[in-house]
């Protein structure tokens, strides 16, 4: 398990918008800085919706439940929980935001998967594609709860 602090901005540098993540270990030695151009509101609405998913306002039932919590709009995003799920498919939570962008869509092999989100609870087996390209079936409990998903096995 890797220890490290994450750090996120966004910033307006005369007059461009810039995406700076930092990661540092716990003795705030920097070993990682990551500079993005923000170039238009879709990727303004890109990077807050990935590194500051507290956008979305979850209640303290759903948190308490203690699972990974799924939004699902034009894409399948993990909100809540991250690290409960992606370590299932061989990720650091901070390594799938980098590679997914947090996006279950990027990872999962089956064609449209965002068909099967239709505000009920379901299961399903999906095959993910994991990190270091291996892929592996994984059997999904997706509970249904105030507008999110929850993936509850």
């Amino acid at each position: 398990m890797e220890n490290h602090n994450e750090y996120k901005y966004i910033l307006e540098l005369e007059n461009k918008k810039v995406f700076v993540r930092i990661v540092s270990d716990y003795n705030d030695l920097v070993y990682d800085i990551i500079i993005y151009s923000i170039n238009d509101d879709n990727d303004f609405n890109k990077y807050k919706r990935i590194f500051f998913p507290n956008i979305l306002t979850l209640s303290d039932d759903i948190k308490n439940m203690g699972y990974p919590v799924l939004y699902v709009d034009d894409k399948i995003n993990l909100v809540y929980n991250e690290k409960l799920f992606t370590l299932r498919i061989g990720y650091e939570d901070w390594d799938y935001k980098n590679k997914c962008l947090n996006n279950l869509c990027n990872s999962i092999e089956d064609l449209n998967p965002l068909s099967d989100f239709n505000k009920t609870d379901f299961k399903k087996t999906y095959t993910f594609i994991k990190n270091g390209g291996e892929k592996i079936k994984l059997d999904l409990n997706i509970k249904y709860v105030d507008g999110f998903y929850l993936i509850v096995d």
